[in-house]
């Protein structure tokens, strides 16, 4: 899903200024959250597909494509996200005939077309229940590289081509969930969504 994000953000303006600030909290905080967060090994690898900036970056078609490419090669893949918009907090295992978009969110749906999806807004509870409730041999997290709680063993970053990093700062000053120099250091393969301008 797409997210519109400010005009503002593509320079460093008036607005983005004065919002700096609120950036430095939010900095302080992330890194005292990962400092004090303990990270847990999944029973099963866990590749994560996640970006750097907020905002649409193409995360949800490429796991279809890096979960076709896994299956083509003979393993049993399940995609964990946390439903974007649903109500539902899980973890559950979806299907199309029993799910609406109200419940689990769209791209759910969507990606169960394709393959064996697990929605859990706890991200550590929807590693568990995949690896005790399917045959799951590989783990795909369709975004998450911001948290802290799951060890993944493999992180593709995502951005996209036309936007990058806009103007380089952190939310709310500009479209960064953490400053490039943290997210660079979790990111094993960068994909460039589009053409990079």
């Amino acid at each position: 899903m797409i997210i519109r994000t400010p005009k503002f953000w593509n320079k460093k303006g008036l607005i983005s200024n004065l919002l700096l600030p609120i950036s430095f909290f939010w900095i302080f905080f992330s890194k005292l959250k990962s400092k004090f967060s303990k990270s847990i090994n999944s029973p099963l690898p866990v590749i994560c597909i996640g970006n750097i900036s907020i905002g649409g970056s193409g995360k949800t078609p490429l796991t279809r494509e890096i979960s076709k490419l896994l299956k083509d090669r003979g393993y049993n893949t399940c995609i964990l996200t946390k439903g974007y918009k649903g109500k539902a907090k899980g973890p559950i295992l979806v299907n199309n005939n029993l799910y609406t978009v109200k419940e689990i969110g769209d791209e759910p749906l969507m990606l169960n077309k394709y393959d064996q999806v697990c929605v859990s807004k706890d991200r550590y509870s929807g590693v568990n229940f995949i690896n005790e409730q399917t045959n799951a041999d590989v783990i795909i997290m369709d975004d998450g590289m911001q948290n802290p709680y799951i060890t993944k063993d493999f992180t593709i970053g995502v951005f996209d081509g036309k936007y990058g990093i806009q103007n380089g700062r952190i939310i709310p000053a500009g479209p960064l969930r953490e400053t490039m120099e943290d997210g660079v250091k979790k990111i094993d393969i960068f994909f460039i969504n589009g053409n990079d301008r």
